[in-house]
C-alpha cells in the first residue's frame, strides 16, 4: 500500500510540472492539450483593435487613438473622428507561411509571407511576420508582437515601440506606440 502512494505521489508531481509548463502567454489557459503550433495554425478574423500613437516635439503633444470595433475602424485625431468598414483574416499555416486578407473601406489587399517564433522555439510568446514582398503590413511596419494569449478561438497580439531624437538644434521628438488585437479562430 505504501509503495502504490508512492507511485501516485510520483505521478501526480510529475503530471503537475508538466501542466505548469504549458502556459507560455501570461494571459493562457493553465492547460491547453494543443502546443502553441497547434493552436496558432487556422484563419483567424479580427474582432477588436485599439492603437494609440502619441508624438511629442519640443513639449508639444499629439495623440491619434485608431479602434477597430469589429466591423468599423475609427480615427480619432484632435477633434476629428474618421470611420470605414474595415476587416482582416489572417491564415496562419504550418508550414511556416501566412496570408492576411484586409478589406480597407472597399479596398482590398492580400499579403503573403512567413511567420517564425521570435524570441526561441521553446518559449514562443513573440512571433515574426516577414511580407514576401517586403510591403508594410500593420500599417508602420510593425510585424513583430508579443502573443498575450492563445487558446483554441482566442488569439491576442501586443505590440509597443518608444523612439526618442534631438535634432542639431536641439529639438527634442518622442514618439510612442501601442497596439492590442484580438483575433477569434472562424
Amino acid at each position: 500500500m505504501k509503495n502504490l502512494l508512492s507511485k501516485l505521489g510520483l505521478v501526480l508531481i510529475i503530471g503537475i510540472i508538466a501542466i505548469s509548463g504549458c502556459k507560455k502567454g501570461e494571459n493562457d489557459p493553465f492547460l491547453s492539450l494543443k502546443s502553441r503550433d497547434a493552436r496558432i495554425t487556422g484563419i483567424w478574423k479580427l474582432v477588436d483593435q485599439r492603437i494609440i500613437r502619441t508624438y511629442t516635439s519640443n513639449s508639444v503633444t499629439t495623440v491619434t487613438v485608431e479602434r477597430f470595433d469589429g466591423t468599423t475602424w475609427s480615427v480619432e485625431y484632435a477633434d476629428t473622428i474618421i470611420s470605414r468598414p474595415y476587416s482582416r483574416e489572417l491564415n496562419v499555416e504550418k508550414n511556416g507561411t501566412y496570408i492576411s486578407i484586409i478589406i480597407d473601406d472597399e479596398n482590398k489587399s492580400e499579403i503573403m509571407g512567413n511567420w517564425w517564433w521570435q524570441n526561441d522555439t521553446k518559449n514562443k510568446v513573440q512571433i515574426l511576420f516577414v511580407p514576401f514582398n517586403n510591403s508594410i503590413w500593420f500599417g508602420d511596419n510593425h510585424e513583430s508582437f508579443i502573443i498575450d494569449r492563445l487558446t483554441d478561438n482566442e488569439m491576442m497580439f501586443e505590440q509597443s515601440s518608444y523612439s526618442k531624437s534631438t535634432s542639431a538644434n536641439g529639438d527634442i521628438y518622442e514618439n510612442t506606440y501601442s497596439s492590442e488585437m484580438t483575433y477569434e479562430k472562424m
